[in-house]
């Protein structure tokens, strides 16, 4: 089975608590939940997308929405060290990433997309 490695993307599945389900990792599960929640979909969901303008005021109250974002980047940021330690670790080939191409906080990211499920 091939890695999807969506790069320079990052795909993560959060709940609505702030736990990951996956994290970028586990690009593959992202992408196949994403296609079969909108596979015959050539529209956006009126009902919901009215429902998440009320919740957030015409997206001028996203504290929750922001805070999740923030969560989701720890977790990226968690993930991405934890696995540069492992190649350091174990790979005789590896090198320090230098401290440019390092991510470490919530501005280092854009925002493309995301998906509410509810």
């Amino acid at each position: 089975m091939r890695s999807i490695r969506p790069h320079p993307y990052f795909l993560v599945y959060l709940y609505d608590d702030g736990n990951m389900r996956y994290n970028y990792a586990s690009a593959r599960q992202v992408l196949e939940i994403f296609r079969l929640l909108c596979q015959g979909q050539n529209a956006v969901f009126e009902p919901l997308c009215d429902l998440f303008n009320r919740e957030t005021a015409q997206g001028t109250r996203m504290h929750r929405y922001s805070a999740l974002l923030k969560k989701a980047v720890s977790e990226i940021v968690r993930v991405f060290r934890k696995k540069a330690n492992i190649r350091l670790t174990h790979d005789r080939g590896a090198v320090l990433m230098p401290k440019s191409g390092q991510i470490s906080e919530t501005k280092d990211f854009e925002l493309v997309t995301w998906l509410v499920i509810v």
